[in-house]
């Protein structure tokens, strides 16, 4: 409902953590996103916002923070981020942009080894 009521606002913020997370700072920020608990709404941004570009934009945002921090990487999927990756992909089967940033995002998840036990616990590395 946060990222809905936002609606296509959430763009322009989106796009500039995206940046953030290319910085020199980028450490501190994926820790600022993990002190500030958002990704619940990163992965809610994919699903219910209106629109492809708050979903394109939470996806790569997704990605950068999970790269290399096994505690986004873990939060994120708890909070269900590899469903709702997938999700994303079937609902835009002919959108190649939007088919990088979601394999990018669970490429980076993938590489944590909490993320990848996570998974093979759960039985959904198979299910896809």
């Amino acid at each position: 409902q946060r990222v809905a009521t936002l609606g296509t606002g959430a763009v322009l913020p989106l796009q500039r953590l995206y940046a953030w997370l290319w910085s020199s700072n980028a450490q501190s920020i994926q820790d600022w996103l993990h002190q500030a608990a958002v990704h619940s709404a990163l992965v809610e941004a994919m699903a219910v916002a209106p629109g492809r570009s708050v979903a394109f934009w939470a996806c790569r945002v997704i990605g950068r923070a999970a790269l290399d921090h096994e505690r986004n990487a873990l939060a994120l999927a708890e909070a269900g981020v590899a469903d709702a990756l997938c999700s994303l992909i079937e609902q835009h089967p002919q959108d190649v942009e939007m088919h990088l940033a979601a394999t990018t995002a669970l490429t980076y998840l993938a590489k944590c080894g909490s993320v990848q036990q996570r998974l093979s616990a759960s039985g959904r590395s198979e299910e896809r």
